[in-house]
């Protein structure tokens, strides 16, 4: 609920009227009042629904509303003052929702490219660094060798595909994980993903007291579905 302190002080007055006319010349028939606020009224008329601003009514509609143009100016200037924030608060709801949704898409484009370019990596965690951001592993490509069977009449066919590790480097590498993921496995663990076959560069990590050099690849970890 909002603060008390906050809600303008309502007017009171007459409830209808057949017509108000604003010092414009505008006429408003058959009005029914909403709302009436220290600066304004807000009325349903015959057209639609309006403001009309105390400042624009005629003197006589002011006096039966008690209307006090110094308390108008400043209900008009806070209303104004809760209104930007209102509009700064919803542009930066809107702008951290774009950049949300371009940073999902980007990471979907990514897991996608890495799906049908990337190699297929199934890897030993030694360490976690970078508060989850990377891991120190080594790693196995996963491949698939051609088999052959004999068919139930005999003849040779092909088999299953068999699924084969070979060495992906010759020794642990670092693995920048470039979309964040719900889990990665603590060291021991088996991590298993896509890697980009073209290293980042160069790094080192710590193990044992030592500082170890290894080259750094880009990877997103497969997701359990």
């Amino acid at each position: 609920m909002p603060d008390q302190k906050e809600m303008p002080k309502l007017l009171d007055g007459p409830r209808a009227y057949d017509s108000l006319t604003a010092k414009d010349g505008t006429v408003y028939q058959d009005c029914k009042v909403i709302r009436a606020e220290p600066s304004a009224l807000l009325v349903r008329h015959r057209g639609g629904m309006a403001r009309l601003s105390f400042f624009d009514l005629p003197e006589s509609v002011q006096q039966e509303w008690g209307f006090d143009p110094f308390a108008a100016m400043e209900h008009y200037k806070a209303e104004n003052e809760r209104e930007r924030a209102l509009r700064w608060k919803l542009f930066w709801e809107r702008q951290e929702y774009e950049s949300e949704q371009a940073r999902i898409a980007a990471e979907e484009k990514l897991r996608d490219t890495a799906e049908r370019e990337w190699i297929p990596v199934e890897g030993v965690v030694i360490s976690r660094i970078e508060g989850g951001a990377a891991i120190v592993a080594r790693c196995s490509r996963v491949t698939f060798q051609k088999t052959k069977t004999k068919s139930t009449l005999g003849f040779e066919i092909d088999g299953p595909p068999k699924r084969v590790l070979v060495p992906f480097a010759e020794k642990a590498v670092i693995l920048h994980i470039a979309v964040p993921a719900d889990h990665l496995p603590p060291a021991g663990g088996k991590w298993r993903g896509y890697v980009d076959p073209i290293a980042e560069g160069g790094g080192s990590y710590r193990y044992r007291g030592s500082e170890i050099p290894a080259d750094i690849y880009s990877a997103v970890t497969l997701e359990d579905h």
